[in-house]
């Protein structure tokens, strides 16, 4: 599939992503909860009966080992919703994005990652420049688009970013106007007549490549195949937790995760017939 695209002006793409600050620290803060009520509930409950059991310094002991590993993951999400933050810049000569705050100066801040627009190059060993790391990612509501990247020594590795602009959720649930930067990050990319994309990039990201509308319906069937999955594992093993053995649960769910990709894989196809294959875009006249 080729289309005709009008390349922007290289200089005009300077866009930067907007984090959801409160959203994150009302995430942090909200799984906080659970476990700090846990770890204070546990010793509380369990205390009493400490002493009616076979080995009761081995049962506080692991009492108190639960609670504090319940108390430690509250005190880490509290830490988290206090500085959170994440960055994703799309300019003209490339793109930097990390976690935390973005520094002023032209020094880079640890943990930031830099792509040049100019070593993004083509594979031609490969169908396809730009695609998507694989389908486990691709089913995973964060997937990755990968792509093939020309190191200063010369040499050619793949290399791979998230579609949701961020990697630790804990520290930005996401950007405000993702849309906007993802448009910015694949026009700059489609500027290039010799890269080509595999469809599912544009799946994945909510994007149609021909009107760069957003599609929301992609990244909405990820969400909801994951979550009807996790619920399909958690009622099975409710269901079937005082008849099967651990090893039994294990491959029940395993079946589960399966058959759950496999039917999303088949779906995936179908409810988009017409972003499948290869895009490739071609400036126009």
């Amino acid at each position: 599939m080729q289309i005709l695209f009008h390349p922007p002006d290289p200089a005009t793409i300077l866009v930067e992503g907007i984090p959801d600050l409160a959203g994150t620290r009302s995430l942090c803060f909200g799984l906080a909860i659970p476990g700090a009520v846990f770890a204070i509930w546990l010793p509380v409950a369990g205390a009493p009966r400490v002493a009616a059991t076979d080995n009761p310094t081995l049962v506080l002991l692991l009492i108190m080992a639960a609670a504090a590993l319940a108390l430690g993951f509250a005190v880490a999400l509290v830490r988290a919703g206090m500085r959170p933050g994440a960055w994703f810049r799309v300019t003209p000569d490339g793109i930097d994005y990390g976690s935390g705050t973005p520094g002023d100066g032209p020094a880079p801040r640890p943990g930031q990652r830099s792509i040049e627009w100019k070593r993004i190059v083509r594979n031609p060993e490969r169908a396809y420049d730009i695609g998507i790391a694989s389908e486990l990612y691709g089913v995973a509501p964060n997937a990755r688009m990968t792509f093939w990247y020309r190191e200063k020594d010369g040499s050619l590795a793949e290399r791979s970013l998230p579609l949701q602009l961020r990697d630790d959720v804990l520290r930005c649930l996401r950007f405000r106007n993702a849309h906007d930067v993802r448009v910015a990050l694949l026009r700059h990319l489609a500027a290039d007549p010799d890269l080509r994309f595999d469809a599912d990039v544009f799946v994945r990201a909510g994007v149609d490549p021909e009107t760069w509308v957003p599609m929301p319906g992609p990244r909405r069937a990820s969400w909801l195949a994951v979550l009807l999955t996790m619920a399909c594992i958690l009622g099975f093993a409710a269901l079937g937790g005082g008849q099967w053995s651990a090893g039994g649960l294990a491959i029940g769910a395993a079946l589960i995760l399966a058959g759950g990709l496999l039917l999303y894989t088949r779906y995936w196809p179908r409810a988009y017939p017409r972003l499948t294959g290869i895009i490739s875009f071609r400036p126009a006249s």
